[in-house]
């Protein structure tokens, strides 16, 4: 496949660093995923939101409220940050964009939007599950409010000192011709190196005893249950009402614990090529982690359709609703058109 017209959008710099760095069908995969994620990631994740909206019993749940704040962290990069970064990519004027800088800002800060509102999710299902008694005092809409808000602050106050200059900084690496977490001249180390494994892996521990905890409630819960002898009536229909109430509990729990895995395979590479590879010394591994991590804004949609009944009805449900006030429409607009005027049969005076 010819792409040469790819390498005529780069001013001759560019041009020489990018054919040097990349083979030709890298460029053509880059852009090609780069849309495909710009399209489906914008549709799926603003489906999902309004799907959440219109469905008022998950919108009741906490759960619920932070899948949507991982929905918006997402639909930001695939709506904002991706259509930026993909445009700057193809254009002259890479190395002095500050829209590709607003762009990389939003990519690293929503990336620790997502970590954390799954730290947020797989914390609320553990108290959920294991410590019920507490539930509701934590989680009222105030302190929920909070929490979120508490996320995206926090998220960015990490990039201050890169977004400042005081300790590393934004902007583009020739090396790897990607906008990245740079290291100054005089710092000891390049900041990404050391925040981005400590952000990832601090939070997938606290995410791993939480889901481990909860592994070890619903496995103690079944043996209850199964203990039970048959003379136990009225102690067996209790249990079995209280466990299709668990069962509910546990499918979340299990959706929550399958987006959770699907975020560690799309990030996993971006950290360890930032522990290795933090030099730049081979450019297209962090194309690749670019790519897998971007991957993410399209996981949680399918995730959602795929693998729970519950958010599975949900979009069942808006769909049906839509279907049937386009074809209430329709067939209101075909009665109109269908009706005649009725002309009186006496004559003029």
């Amino acid at each position: 496949m010819n792409t040469s017209w790819f390498y005529e959008t780069f001013n001759e710099d560019n041009r020489q660093n990018y054919q040097q760095n990349y083979p030709q069908f890298a460029s053509f995969t880059v852009l090609s995923l780069s849309v495909f994620f710009i399209i489906v990631g914008t549709l799926g994740n603003t489906l999902a939101i309004i799907v959440f909206l219109n469905c008022q019993k998950l919108r009741r749940q906490p759960t619920t409220i932070f899948i949507m704040n991982l929905t918006i962290a997402d639909l930001m990069i695939s709506s904002i940050s991706l259509p930026l970064m993909t445009m700057d990519f193809s254009t002259n004027d890479m190395t002095d964009n500050f829209f590709c800088k607003i762009a990389a800002v939003m990519y690293y800060g929503n990336m620790s939007v997502s970590l954390f509102t799954l730290v947020a999710i797989a914390i609320n299902r553990y108290i959920l599950i294991v410590k019920p008694q507490i539930n509701s005092g934590i989680y009222t809409p105030r302190n929920i409010l909070i929490m979120i808000v508490s996320i995206w602050i926090l998220s960015y106050s990490l990039l201050l000192p890169m977004i400042f200059g005081i300790w590393g900084s934004i902007g583009f690496d020739k090396k790897v011709l990607l906008w990245e977490i740079l290291k100054n001249d005089g710092d000891f180390v390049n900041p990404k190196k050391i925040m981005i494994p400590i952000e990832f892996f601090l939070s997938c521990i606290i995410i791993s005893f939480s889901y481990y905890f909860i592994y070890q409630k619903i496995k103690e819960s079944r043996q209850k249950l199964l203990s039970y002898s048959p003379s136990q009536t009225t102690a067996t229909a209790t249990a079995t009402r209280s466990s299709k109430k668990d069962s509910q509990e546990t499918e979340i729990t299990y959706l929550m614990f399958k987006i959770f895995i699907g975020f560690l395979a799309c990030f996993l590479p971006t950290v360890l090529v930032n522990i290795f590879d933090s030099e730049g010394k081979y450019p297209v591994y962090h194309l690749v982690e670019s790519m897998t991590s971007c991957a993410s804004v399209v996981i949680n949609p399918i995730i959602y359709v795929s693998t729970n009944k519950l958010y599975r009805a949900a979009f069942r449900e808006f769909f049906s609703q839509t279907f049937r006030a386009v074809s209430g429409t329709n067939q209101h607009h075909n009665n109109t058109s269908n009706r005649q005027p009725q002309i009186s049969s006496v004559p003029p005076m």
